[in-house]
């Protein structure tokens, strides 16, 4: 039976927006009947598809890439991108990359943020297995959990990173073991002119370079023509510097449209940047012998759900991701299984033949790259928290249903007031049927009571499995100069 850590103390399940009030003792029930099956289930299934061979899927005997890239286009909405159905042009040419390898349409992040949501991408494992989870009280992933630096570098691998600092520094760990790491700005251009030098450098021998850019995040200021290539004829004077700012009031609806159009601005931007260095890599023959990765960590919310930024929720807009995989051997294909992006590190080493550490809680997709097989579904967990409320939130979503609660995520918060004086003992639980309510507006959880405990059940055996990896975060070093001046670039400190 799943035994909730002491300090959960969970009295009763708080009603919300018309959900009774119900005993544990009913979500304990189901938490017996689905003990040990949250994923283990999902997971004999992938072995088993794996060995199915279809003439358009992945071919296991063709051409290993001899590189791996991976690009991370932080605080980009899969929404917004044009290959996931967007309306506006925003990323033609990112599209056109997508087309030639595999386009994984239902993906879903981890977290809500960008350092659980890249913690989980380089460990394969979730927020409370890793620990780095809460804004706020971020410690340093543990050293003895394995990442994909040190996995590439013991195959003898050019390991580089370049990033955009801040969140994304040297402080918590996530680059620890690198052979290079540099980081001259928050954008990708502020780095581009090193991972050239690095990739001269590295010259015919392999490599793997981590590329990562906050181009997209706020404040949203795309440089010109990007700036006024959504806004139409917009003539209002709001200071989108300041959107979401402390103190600034919520603007009108024409105003936040307006600001809707420089993020995807400043996706087009970005869109612009990564195509021209992927069509460089392509004209030196780098980019045909590599296998790329290109993702989003997290989204930005608009109002959509009554606030701004993002951190605070676990809605779509937030947590849904995109991934973009091409290379030698992988077809151009659009994969419809509900896959995570704690995905890609197993299905990366499935492709070049290396071997996943049994910690993973990811798994290899690569036999969803038969296009002619039956989409397949799955449970994607995702947590966030922060010094305010939501102090914590997880969720668990399937392609069709989603289950978010005010369940913490395996570890204190030590930000969380009501959390230290034990007065925060009950879960609230919001269940979304996403094909008939997309936008995640009408809560069933008093509709459908019992299915709602089940799916918070899956959520704490989810839980409990990650904390028996039994690898707790350490202190992280104190914060540079140089990563409060990038925060404040980016609006976390006034």
């Amino acid at each position: 039976m799943f035994v909730l850590p002491k300090w959960i103390d969970v009295l009763r399940l708080r009603g919300s927006r018309g959900l009774a009030r119900v005993s544990l003792l009913a979500g304990l029930l189901c938490g017996v009947m689905l003990a040990g099956c949250s994923r283990s289930a999902g997971e004999e299934d992938a072995r088993a598809a794996s060995t199915a061979s279809d003439d358009t899927g992945y071919d296991p005997d063709g051409p290993r890439p001899k590189n791996f890239i991976l690009i991370s286009l932080d605080t980009v909405r899969a929404d917004h991108v044009g290959a996931y159905g967007y309306e506006r042009d925003t990323t033609p040419r990112l599209d056109a990359f997508a087309d030639r390898g595999a386009l994984f349409l239902n993906c879903t992040s981890p977290s809500a943020w960008t350092v659980p949501a890249h913690m989980s991408i380089f460990t394969g494992v979730e927020p409370p297995a890793h620990g780095c989870t809460y804004y706020q009280d971020v410690g340093r992933v543990n050293p003895r959990f394995e990442t994909l630096q040190k996995i590439f570098n013991r195959h003898g691998f050019h390991t580089g990173a370049f990033t955009g600092g801040g969140f994304m520094s040297q402080r918590y760990g996530m680059f620890d073991e690198f052979d290079t790491f540099s980081s001259k700005g928050t954008h990708f251009a502020d780095n581009l002119p090193d991972v050239w030098d690095w990739i001269d450098a590295v010259g015919d021998e392999p490599m793997f370079l981590f590329l990562h850019g906050f181009d997209a995040h706020k404040a949203y200021l795309p440089p010109p023509p990007y700036n006024t290539r959504f806004s139409g004829d917009y003539r209002g004077h709001y200071p989108v510097a300041r959107f979401c700012k402390p103190g600034v009031g919520r603007p009108d609806p024409v105003d936040v449209a307006y600001v809707m159009s420089q993020y995807d601005g400043e996706i087009a931007a970005v869109d612009d940047v990564i195509a021209d260095f992927l069509d460089e890599l392509e004209r030196r023959g780098i980019l045909q012998e590599s296998l790329v990765v290109i993702l989003t960590d997290h989204g930005d919310e608009f109002y959509e759900h009554g606030r701004c930024d993002h951190i605070h929720s676990l809605y779509d807009e937030l947590i849904r991701a995109a991934w973009i995989m091409l290379g030698p051997s992988i077809p151009a294909v659009k994969v419809r299984d509900h896959v995570g992006t704690i995905d890609i590190l197993p299905t990366v080493l499935d492709v070049f033949g290396f071997d996943s550490p049994a910690q993973f809680q990811g798994v290899s997709r690569l036999a969803a790259l038969d296009g002619h097989r039956e989409a397949r579904d799955d449970y994607i967990y995702s947590f966030t928290g922060r010094g305010s409320p939501p102090y914590h939130l997880s969720s668990v979503r399937t392609n069709r249903w989603k289950l978010i609660t005010d369940l913490p995520a395996g570890h204190p918060n030590k930000n969380c007031p009501l959390c230290a004086e034990g007065s925060h003992s009950g879960v609230d639980m919001w269940l979304f049927d996403l094909q008939k309510d997309p936008g995640e507006e009408h809560n069933l959880a008093g509709q459908y009571q019992e299915f709602a405990l089940e799916l918070l059940s899956r959520i704490q055996n989810r839980i409990a499995a990650s904390l028996k990896l039994g690898l707790d975060t350490v202190e992280p070093s104190a914060e540079s100069p140089e990563d409060t001046e990038r925060l404040r670039a980016l609006g976390y400190i006034e």
